[in-house]
């Protein structure tokens, strides 16, 4: 078995001091299911001049088009695709928006990961921060 890839961003969308929050977009991928709910939550988070796509779900063309588009808006430089965990309702569409926007993976599992990021990793000058913590299950190969 591999690692857990559970992260937390909880400090990606709280206020670092004297810094401005950044701005967080949620976008609900097409996949309604007893496992999903409504859809896979994806996220496009921007601060400054550049963006974080979080979980960009399912390889669905409109959701994933709808992903880059949001990452680039306001001339933002998109930094990363990241995953919280790796169920294939939270990766599979990953690979093809991190080689669209020319942008490496990270996730916590090394089947899935450009970098795997060490926990307590700061992306950027934001404060974007991973950190790893228990749920979910311990990912299966």
């Amino acid at each position: 078995m591999s690692r857990s890839c559970q992260l937390s961003l909880a400090s990606t969308i709280s206020r670092t001091a004297g810094a401005p929050a950044p701005h967080v977009e949620h976008l609900l991928a097409p996949n309604p299911s007893s496992w999903t709910y409504e859809g896979t939550n994806s996220y496009v988070i921007g601060h400054g001049g550049s963006s974080l796509i979080v979980d960009p779900g399912v390889p669905d063309d409109d959701h994933l088009q709808t992903l880059m588009r949001m990452s680039l808006a306001g001339d933002r430089t998109p930094m990363a695709v990241l995953l919280t965990h790796d169920h294939p309702d939270h990766s599979d569409g990953a690979r093809e928006v991190a080689g669209v926007l020319g942008v490496p993976v990270l996730c916590l599992s090394p089947r899935f990961a450009d970098e795997l990021p060490a926990d307590g990793a700061v992306l950027d000058r934001s404060a974007r921060q991973i950190s790893q913590r228990p749920g979910l299950i311990t990912d299966r190969k």
